[in-house]
């Protein structure tokens, strides 16, 4: 299954602005009430997903934490290892130590979903992303450094690595 885009209608705009709704999706609503439970969130992307697809990077981020980026419109970023979906922002295999499952749904766990950040956004996204997991209690600077290291290999790590230093140099 495939997400049909959808259009908020004018109600779920406002309903969104006066909190009582929230955009999980582009075009997707849930109750804030369940929005705040973190296995309810991870089951409302299942329900737009089919198997093998994972949660990585701004849809991992609302997963964890229940928030999105700021100034950023809201986005549905999957990882599948065959398959380049529009929504997709890796087609790659992720291994198992490297996930987790919430609601039925694979999402990356948090210090992979900040090195995914480092490696495919730019550094102003990755560091607000970054901050939304810290402050969250979701990650620690440890674990994001382990992270790195265990990903070396990846394509872009040496510039994520550069852009976590710059980052934790700046506080």
């Amino acid at each position: 299954m495939e997400p049909t885009p959808r259009h908020l209608t004018t109600t779920e705009q406002i309903l969104i602005r006066d909190g009582i709704l929230v955009e999980y999706a582009p075009g997707y609503t849930l109750e804030a009430d369940y929005a705040r439970i973190e296995s309810l969130r991870g089951a409302a992307i299942r329900q737009l997903t089919r198997r093998r697809y994972t949660a990585v990077t701004r849809t991992a981020l609302w997963i964890h934490t229940g928030r999105h980026l700021e100034a950023e419109p809201v986005q549905l970023t999957l990882s599948h290892p065959n398959t380049a979906a529009p929504y997709n922002v890796s087609r790659r295999r992720i291994h198992s130590s490297h996930l987790a499952e919430i609601g039925g749904m694979r999402v990356t766990i948090p210090a992979t979903t900040c090195v995914d950040f480092l490696l495919l956004e730019k550094a102003d996204i990755a560091r607000e992303a970054i901050e939304i997991l810290l402050e969250a209690g979701k990650v620690t600077p440890v674990d994001i450094e382990a992270q790195l290291i265990e990903q070396r290999a990846r394509n872009g790590s040496r510039r994520a690595r550069g852009t976590w230093r710059a980052m934790c140099l700046e506080g």
